[in-house]
């Protein structure tokens, strides 16, 4: 939905301008007089958007399976992890850059990969991980 939104930015800009163009007895009945999306607006949409992209393809792939894909879960929150952790030392607006914070605790709060004290907790995820015939022939490769 937001890829959409952002896509149409152009067209949705030069709506909005139309609008604000019109006589006020016209902007009353349309009632989008006072809507308007500032730059800084649209860059906050493309950073939520490109955030949110990232849990995208796991979710997809966790549930469109039809085999068994826990042996995938290691993998794909190490990488979830890493680039939450990007995202967090490049981000310069404080409220994405505490909800990013917020989802990595949370991230390792359920899935401690990152803490070998923690290793108790998730020691079956890694058998499953390490078994797997699937993904030791992927890592082969």
């Amino acid at each position: 939905m937001l890829n959409r939104f952002i896509y149409f930015r152009e067209e949705i800009t030069i709506l909005l301008n139309l609008v604000n163009e019109l006589p006020n007895y016209k902007k009353n009945n349309i009632n989008l007089n006072k809507y308007s999306i500032s730059n800084s607006e649209w860059n906050y949409l493309i950073t939520i958007r490109d955030i949110l992209e990232i849990f995208r393809k796991p979710t997809i792939k966790f549930q469109t399976s039809s085999y068994s894909t826990i042996y995938l879960i290691i993998p794909y929150i190490n990488r979830l992890y890493n680039k939450l952790e990007d995202y967090i030392e490049k981000e310069t607006n404080p409220y994405i850059k505490l909800a990013l914070e917020q989802a990595s605790t949370k991230l390792i709060k359920y899935y401690p990969i990152k803490d070998i004290n923690n290793f108790d907790k998730i020691k079956d995820l890694y058998l499953v991980t390490i078994l797997n015939p699937q993904f030791k022939q992927r890592l082969y490769r």
